[in-house]
């Protein structure tokens, strides 16, 4: 935001996780309802889970997507995200000194970490971000 860039996050997104919209205004982002417009706008989607399968319509060519995507799971969100033309940017790919260690923290325990709720009600999506062209 410091740079021009505008920051939209999808109203609710971070209520489960302690971080209520307020947060998120104050520090400069816009709150967006829709979230089929938060995919239409961003050009940097940053989710915290990978695409559930009604949002694989919604990737487009040139948008950069940033998630977990599990691919190795599953041959239909696979075979959605190369049809998208979107250009993935994989958690579980992220390599530090040798290591892959967003990757390790799904592999160790990480479902002690997630909040009660969602653990509970198996939430598709903890958040969504998408960040605009610069103005």
């Amino acid at each position: 935001m410091q740079q021009g860039h505008t920051v939209l996050v999808e109203r609710g997104a971070g209520v489960v996780t302690g971080y209520p919209d307020a947060d998120y205004e104050q520090a400069g982002a816009k709150l967006i309802d829709d979230h089929e417009a938060l995919f239409n706008e961003g050009d940097l989607v940053v989710k915290v889970k990978e695409p559930l399968p009604e949002e694989c319509s919604l990737m487009r060519p040139g948008q950069v997507l940033f998630t977990y995507f599990h691919l190795a799971a599953s041959r239909e969100l696979t075979e959605a995200v190369c049809r998208s033309a979107v250009t993935e940017a994989a958690y579980e790919t992220i390599e530090v000194n040798g290591r892959l260690p967003l990757f390790e923290a799904t592999q160790s325990g990480a479902e002690n970490r997630t909040p009660r709720h969602c653990r509970d009600n198996k939430c598709p999506v903890v958040m969504s971000l998408a960040f605009g062209q610069t103005d």
